[in-house]
């Protein structure tokens, strides 16, 4: 076993890859629109998984995530009529389920313009 296959060098360079895989996450998700793109992709198979595959198409399936910003989570649905229905009906849900991600995360539903 060469000094580069020793366990120790083996285990420092997983840390370090661990490490580097971190910072890069971070600094990925520090990016509003990537980290919206996240915590949605999340969210939205929780969502699915309590409110079942029907509802979950019929109201979700459109939502595209925008951007994150100040703990509010912007998402747009394919109408105002969507919008409006979600935000009386499911804000509570979602925001509950995102809450899991962060206490003080929330959400908002908008129409495309």
């Amino acid at each position: 076993m060469s000094k580069y296959n020793s366990p120790k060098n083996i285990h420092t360079l997983k840390q370090n890859i661990n490490t580097k895989f971190k910072k890069i996450l971070e600094k990925e998700l520090s990016n509003p629109m990537v980290k919206a793109t996240h915590s949605w992709s999340v969210a939205s198979e929780m969502i699915e998984a309590m409110v079942g595959k029907e509802i979950f198409k019929q109201w979700f399936k459109e939502v595209k995530p925008l951007v994150f910003k100040n703990n509010i989570l912007i998402l747009q649905t394919q109408n105002k009529f969507a919008a409006s229905w979600i935000n009386t009906h499911y804000q509570d849900l979602v925001e509950n389920i995102l809450k899991v991600q962060n206490q003080k995360y929330s959400c908002f539903f908008i129409a495309p313009k």
